[in-house]
């Protein structure tokens, strides 16, 4: 069954706010950009120029690395206020699509993170799709992307799809559960959260005890035992 039918509906509206406009397409991020085009580059941040000054080269064109094109959507995302990076980020995710490489998880995580992070959470659902959907990676930067837009019960709904998948949640991915229960303060949920950790894994860390004190406090319950 495809991941779309698998989500609630208010997740359809906001990944369609970004299909709209098909990766096939989409200009490649060189179209029509001067190999000399130094100026252009300015502005961009030195991981994504050497991307840019590569693919120009053909460098990446003859063999595209995953590696590649994920730093290259980190350095976007560690540059989202940046114009010339903001530009560059939807065409250099184009690109990853074009060259098959939009479903590997590292490329699929950074490009979640960076849409998210700019709050275009439709882009970082599409972005999520078309990814690894076996990848606990993946399914954090989605969940957190979704708390960090306001999203919290898209986040909590992400999460019941994920244990009931065939992916593991890890501790990032309690972490972010129990974050969204604690800003939505749906401690009924944020509890049921709890005890699926506690079958699953008894001896969490202090990361998770953390969020897990956190929830219950944001709830107003205190007398909760992490």
């Amino acid at each position: 069954m495809p991941p779309s039918r698998l989500r609630p509906a208010h997740f359809r509206v906001l990944s369609a706010q970004f299909s709209s406009s098909s990766p096939a397409h989409a200009p490649h991020p060189l179209d029509g950009m001067p190999r000399r085009g130094a100026d252009r580059l300015a502005g961009l941040p030195a991981a994504l120029a050497d991307f840019v000054r590569a693919r120009a080269a053909g460098t990446v064109a003859a063999a595209p690395c995953r590696f590649s094109y994920g730093n290259a959507l980190a350095a976007c995302a560690a540059s989202s206020g940046t114009h010339p990076a903001l530009a560059f980020a939807e065409q250099l995710y184009c690109a990853a699509w074009k060259d098959g490489l939009s479903g590997d998880a590292y490329v699929c995580s950074a490009a979640v993170d960076l849409f998210a992070k700019v709050g275009r959470l439709g882009g970082a659902l599409r972005a999520f799709e078309d990814g690894d959907q076996t990848s606990a990676v993946c399914w954090n930067a989605a969940i957190s992307g979704a708390v960090r837009n306001g999203e919290h019960a898209l986040a909590v709904q992400m999460f019941g799809d994920m244990v009931r998948g065939s992916c593991a949640p890890n501790s990032f991915t309690y972490s972010g559960a129990l974050s969204a229960c604690a800003a939505g303060a749906e401690m009924q949920i944020g509890t049921a959260v709890h005890g699926i950790l506690i079958r699953r894994d008894p001896e969490y860390d202090v990361f998770i005890g953390t969020s897990i004190v956190n929830m219950y406090s944001k709830c107003a319950v205190i007398w909760a035992r992490p």
